[in-house]
Formats: C-alpha cells, structure tokens, sequence
C-alpha cells in the first residue's frame, strides 16, 4: 500500500488548522470522532483520498486509515471450496503412470 502525505496533497498549514482545531473545538472533535471524511468535508470543502478515522491516544490524535478484510466470507468461500486438487509432480504419459501429491 502506498503512503499518503497529507501535508503534501493538502499543504502543512491546512493538515495543521485541522490538527488545532480537534485539539480545541469539542464539537468538531466529536464530529471527527464519529466521521473524520464528512467533518473535514463540511467544515473545510476537503475531499479526503480515501476513509480515515481519527482516535484521541495520551499523545493525542492519530489519523489512520482502517485496514481492510481481504479474508473471504463464508459464502466466498462456498463459492470456491469443493473437491480435491491434485499435482503431478512426475509422470510417464504414455504408460498413464504417474506420482500424485495432494496439492
């Protein structure tokens, strides 16, 4: 996953007001709190390049960009599970001789 610089996209006074602002305003920290995008949007007119959440740690706000789940669901994995794959590893075509290893 490539990095997002903020300060370069947005420039280094703006990323600051915000990082002030949620440091100083309570409503606009909710706000952050329980939707970083539309609070930056409303408040700013700043179309963020992808979902952020912002959480308050001891060394105060941290912007982070939620992991997605990749694993499948159940029902992907209805989709794709099913019998057995197997490999040849070594085998003699024409005699129909071969070595097979669970794949």
């Amino acid at each position: 996953m490539m990095a997002i610089d903020l300060y370069k996209m947005f420039g280094v006074e703006q990323v600051t007001e915000i990082q002030r602002r949620l440091s100083e305003d309570g409503a606009f920290r909710a706000e952050a709190l329980a939707d970083l995008n539309g609070a930056v949007s409303r408040h700013y007119g700043i179309s963020l390049p992808q979902t952020f959440v912002v959480i308050e740690t001891a060394e105060g706000f941290q912007v982070l960009a939620p992991v997605e789940d990749d694993a499948l669901s159940e029902d992907e994995l209805d989709l794709v599970a099913g019998g057995t794959a197997h490999r040849c590893v070594n085998g003699d075509l024409n005699n129909q001789t071969r070595k097979i290893l669970p794949g």
